[in-house]
């Protein structure tokens, strides 16, 4: 699920949450960048709840535009290959979890507010695999192999 509103995503009545989790539940991927992140999180805090795919990641809205350098977790090197990258933040999600093996990156500058907070999670549900970005790897600075390495996560390849 790309950028955009979520809120389009979740009151479209031409996208069934449910069969979006089934599908996933079955044995497949989820790969939500932005909006996509916003709509498949469990809840955004202060303003509605998400599709809960990833039932233990909240989300806070943040309203950032412009590059962010984001820091690798031990988890994040299968997708990151390094520890610091630059990346596109538009007005994306910052995302906190109980669960800290899901954090495969967190936000290392604090120009959204939000220092530490995961920019990448990476979850599970049912038999599927679910992967939640607020950064935008496929636009300038586009970063084609971490949004490959993001595929290849969710697709069981790596």
């Amino acid at each position: 699920m790309p950028g955009g509103n979520s809120l389009t995503y979740l009151e479209n009545d031409d996208i069934d949450g449910n069969s979006i989790k089934l599908f996933v539940q079955g044995g497949k991927g989820y790969l939500g960048i932005c909006a996509g992140a916003y709509a498949a999180s469990n809840y955004v805090d202060g303003y509605y709840q998400g599709w809960g795919i990833t039932s233990d990641v909240n989300t806070k809205n943040e309203n950032y535009e412009g590059l962010l350098q984001i820091s690798t977790t031990s988890t994040g090197s299968k997708l990151i290959n390094g520890s610091i990258t630059n990346i596109h933040m538009q007005n994306g999600p910052a995302m906190y979890t109980n669960n800290t093996q899901v954090i495969m990156a967190t936000f290392a500058d604090n120009n959204t507010g939000y220092q530490n907070y995961a920019a990448i999670v990476a979850d599970t549900f049912g038999s599927g695999r679910v992967i939640l970005s607020g950064p935008h790897p496929e636009t300038d600075p586009q970063n084609p192999q971490l949004l490959t390495n993001m595929l290849q996560w969710i697709s069981k390849r790596i």
